[in-house]
């Protein structure tokens, strides 16, 4: 735990392989109160920490209760069913709202036109590169030439030329359309908001299913629950988690359904 929240005191070229192996090995691994306490403290800010959070082996409450204190933070947005497994932890009647659905879905389209903004502007300055403009304004040694180091700040990441633009991972259908300036295929998010309009109770259902599979219930309790939001929309969702469970009583119910 300390290696993943004091990862400072490791030097920069072998950080992200000590992270790497300090993940791996507290996998599973069930702490004591003050290192979990120390562990969701720092979830929200370390990638590798959070998913030993969201991925604790057994119920607690203190998870719980950072879950449900977090729940809108956009760390969380993006990983939502795992956030609401905790909720129905701590309380198995809970049910993710629709505002948060569509906060979501909001979310994830202002990730995703920023990465095709960043994509265009990188490709403007791969061209500025590209030109002859330094002979024609040569650099002054006496100006700073990264201000950003002047205030600690870190300069925002362009991958200069065309590359793939790395977009959120959906559980649901996305259209694309070819986009001239990004020279990429992108989010068509006019579909995208069509889709949702007429969708999103579905998208609200299959988050609930998800988040039962992700929560730390007994099957009796996940089958019971898991029943409630079954139907077309759901069926291929809640056979997977079934399967993956092995919830055979729901699997048999399932099966009298579609007699």
């Amino acid at each position: 735990v300390l290696t993943l929240t004091q990862s400072d005191r490791v030097p920069n070229g072998q950080r992200a392989e000590v992270e790497k192996w300090a993940a791996q090995l507290v996998l599973g691994v069930q702490f004591e109160t003050p290192q979990l306490h120390r562990l969701c403290d720092f979830a929200l800010h370390h990638p590798k920490a959070l998913n030993r959070v969201l991925r604790y082996p057994v119920k607690s409450e203190m998870i719980s209760n950072w879950a449900l204190e977090n729940f809108d933070h956009p760390t969380l947005k993006l990983r939502r069913a795992e956030a609401v497994g905790w909720a129905l932890d701590l309380d198995p009647t809970f049910e993710v709202d629709s505002t948060t659905i569509r906060a979501d879905f909001d979310f994830m389209n202002e990730i995703d036109r920023e990465a095709v903004s960043n994509i265009v502007m990188s490709d403007v300055v791969h061209q500025l590169f590209k030109t002859d403009w330094p002979l024609d304004f040569p650099i002054d040694n006496g100006i700073p030439v990264d201000p950003y180091e002047i205030e600690k700040k870190k300069l925002p990441s362009f991958a200069f030329g065309k590359e793939k633009i790395e977009l959120i991972k959906r559980f649901y259908p996305m259209k694309t359309v070819y986009d001239k300036a990004a020279d990429n295929w992108v989010p068509d998010f006019e579909a995208l908001e069509d889709y949702f309009q007429q969708n999103h109770e579905s998208l609200r259902k299959v988050t609930m299913v998800w988040g039962i599979a992700y929560s730390r219930l007994g099957k009796k309790q996940k089958s019971q629950l898991l029943r409630k939001y079954y139907g077309p929309e759901t069926h291929y969702s809640i056979v997977r988690v079934a399967t993956k469970h092995k919830l055979l009583d729901l699997l048999k119910w399932i099966s009298r359904q579609l007699d």
